[in-house]
Protein backbone atom coordinates (compact mmCIF):
# COMPACT_ATOMS: atom_id res chain seq x y z
CA UNK A 1 0.00 0.00 0.00
CA UNK A 2 1.79 3.46 -1.05
CA UNK A 3 1.28 6.45 1.33
CA UNK A 4 0.73 10.02 0.57
CA UNK A 5 3.93 11.96 -0.26
CA UNK A 6 4.78 15.20 0.48
CA UNK A 7 6.83 17.70 -1.16
CA UNK A 8 8.03 21.23 0.29
CA UNK A 9 9.09 23.66 -1.59
CA UNK A 10 12.79 23.02 -1.22
CA UNK A 11 12.53 19.27 -1.87
CA UNK A 12 9.78 20.43 -5.47
CA UNK A 13 12.42 23.09 -6.49
CA UNK A 14 15.71 20.80 -5.88
CA UNK A 15 13.97 17.69 -8.18
CA UNK A 16 12.88 20.39 -10.98
CA UNK A 17 16.36 21.57 -11.40
CA UNK A 18 17.61 17.82 -11.61
CA UNK A 19 14.96 16.71 -14.32
CA UNK A 20 15.94 20.33 -16.42
CA UNK A 21 19.63 19.61 -15.94
CA UNK A 22 18.76 15.54 -17.13
CA UNK A 23 16.85 16.33 -19.69
CA UNK A 24 19.19 19.57 -21.41
CA UNK A 25 22.54 16.65 -20.32
CA UNK A 26 20.36 14.28 -22.83
CA UNK A 27 19.49 16.57 -25.42
CA UNK A 28 23.17 17.65 -25.63
CA UNK A 29 23.85 13.74 -27.23
CA UNK A 30 22.03 14.57 -29.95
CA UNK A 31 22.95 17.20 -33.07
CA UNK A 32 20.40 20.44 -32.52
CA UNK A 33 17.17 20.39 -34.37
CA UNK A 34 16.87 16.38 -34.52
CA UNK A 35 13.89 15.09 -32.84
CA UNK A 36 15.65 13.73 -29.73
CA UNK A 37 17.24 17.09 -29.28
CA UNK A 38 13.82 18.84 -29.52
CA UNK A 39 11.78 16.33 -27.59
CA UNK A 40 14.59 16.79 -24.86
CA UNK A 41 14.81 20.69 -24.94
CA UNK A 42 10.73 20.32 -24.76
CA UNK A 43 10.88 18.25 -21.39
CA UNK A 44 12.92 20.74 -19.65
CA UNK A 45 10.73 23.70 -20.31
CA UNK A 46 7.90 21.54 -19.49
CA UNK A 47 9.52 20.82 -15.98
CA UNK A 48 9.89 24.16 -15.41
CA UNK A 49 6.45 25.39 -16.37
CA UNK A 50 5.06 22.94 -14.24
CA UNK A 51 7.62 23.82 -11.55
CA UNK A 52 6.53 27.50 -11.79
CA UNK A 53 2.66 26.93 -11.63
CA UNK A 54 2.97 24.79 -8.56
CA UNK A 55 4.67 26.85 -6.76
CA UNK A 56 3.30 30.08 -7.70
CA UNK A 57 2.98 32.47 -4.96
CA UNK A 58 5.61 30.61 -2.69
CA UNK A 59 9.04 30.65 -4.63
CA UNK A 60 11.89 32.32 -3.01
CA UNK A 61 13.73 34.93 -4.71
CA UNK A 62 16.16 34.43 -7.93
CA UNK A 63 15.10 30.66 -8.35
CA UNK A 64 12.20 30.95 -10.77
CA UNK A 65 14.92 33.02 -13.15
CA UNK A 66 17.36 30.59 -12.72
CA UNK A 67 14.78 27.63 -13.70
CA UNK A 68 13.99 29.44 -16.56
CA UNK A 69 17.44 30.48 -18.07
CA UNK A 70 18.70 26.75 -16.92
CA UNK A 71 15.84 25.32 -19.08
CA UNK A 72 16.45 27.62 -21.99
CA UNK A 73 20.22 26.36 -21.61
CA UNK A 74 21.30 29.68 -21.01
CA UNK A 75 22.94 29.00 -17.26
CA UNK A 76 24.91 26.48 -16.59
Amino acid sequence: MKTEKVWDYATLTAKAEEEIRRSLEFAGRYPGNSFEHDHHISIACGVFGLWNNLTCGWQEQGDAARLELLARGLAA
